[in-house]
């Protein structure tokens, strides 16, 4: 549980991006949002957001929320694309 507070006026998404997760899971968000694990500085910057745990029961559900994104993966039926494009995002 993480209280983002302070972070949402510097979100670099923008402070809408970071509001449609507030109350929720942000599992779900970075699913979709993939450049937040593109490096550690996501993690790194909430670990001095952290206010408390979820319940195991409530972490289990988000668990399996995240399974069932896994298998409805909305990139899947992208097109190939030729070698020589570099996503930038």
């Amino acid at each position: 549980v993480y209280d983002v507070t302070d972070f949402v006026a510097n979100h670099p998404g923008g402070s809408e991006k970071i509001m449609t997760a507030a109350g929720s899971a942000i599992e779900p968000f970075w699913h979709l949002y993939r450049q937040h694990y593109a490096s550690d500085l996501p993690m790194k910057l909430m670990e001095h957001m952290a206010i408390g745990r979820l319940s195991d029961d409530d972490q289990d559900k988000i668990n399996e929320q995240m399974e069932a994104l896994e298998e409805d993966d909305p990139y899947a039926r992208e097109p190939a694309r030729h070698k020589a494009l570099k996503v930038h995002s």
